[in-house]
């Protein structure tokens, strides 16, 4: 067991009570690592409601707006994500026979109250996959950090275009390399 000490991650398993059977879900495990799971607090819930508002309203015709869906990454790895907020092409029943993959996604985004690290640890993750675009909604900073062009399979993974917009500013939305809309940054923070 990896015994690093890094915010957010178990080196050693907790104890369970003896005798009693125990289910740790794939998604604990990020990295070969337990990782406990992120609290999400109030601001992070109503900035990932604001969030998937602002883009049901521009989401173009042909796609859809999920919560905490999960996006099949086909690198193998046993955790499926499910992004805070993300943006489907194609029809809700498509997904009925499999889980959406990478080509399924126009856009996914992740909201931090507090932990950026585990934010950028999961954009990483979706630029190595070749995810198109990412949103990370930073609450404490009060920005939208507006990530495009994925790395792919690289030593340094994530995304090679990055750029932050303000309260006062417009977030464009990208589906299949094109702008379709645009969000207040501030409508999507609380």
């Amino acid at each position: 067991m990896d015994s690093r000490n890094l915010t957010g991650l178990v080196a050693e398993p907790p104890a369970f009570p003896a005798g009693r059977p125990y289910c740790v879900p794939a998604s604990a495990y990020r990295e070969g690592l337990l990782v406990g799971e992120m609290t999400r607090g109030v601001p992070h819930f109503v900035a990932t409601l604001l969030l998937m508002k602002a883009l049901e309203g521009v989401t173009p015709a042909g796609c859809f707006v999920g919560k905490k869906d999960p996006v099949a990454l086909p690198s193998g790895h046993p955790s499926v994500p499910g992004p805070d907020v993300s943006v489907f092409r194609g029809e809700v029943r498509d997904s009925l026979n499999r889980r959406p993959g990478p080509a399924d996604v126009a856009l996914v985004a992740e909201v931090s109250d507090g932990s950026v690290r585990e934010g950028r640890m999961k954009l990483g993750r979706y630029g190595w996959e070749g995810v198109p675009v990412a949103r990370l909604a930073d609450v404490s900073a009060g920005v939208v950090v507006g990530h495009s062009l994925p790395s792919g399979r690289s030593e340094s993974p994530g995304y090679r275009e990055c750029r932050a917009y303000g309260r006062g500013e417009e977030v464009p939305v990208v589906s299949d390399g094109r702008e379709v809309g645009r969000v207040a940054a501030g409508g999507a923070l609380p």
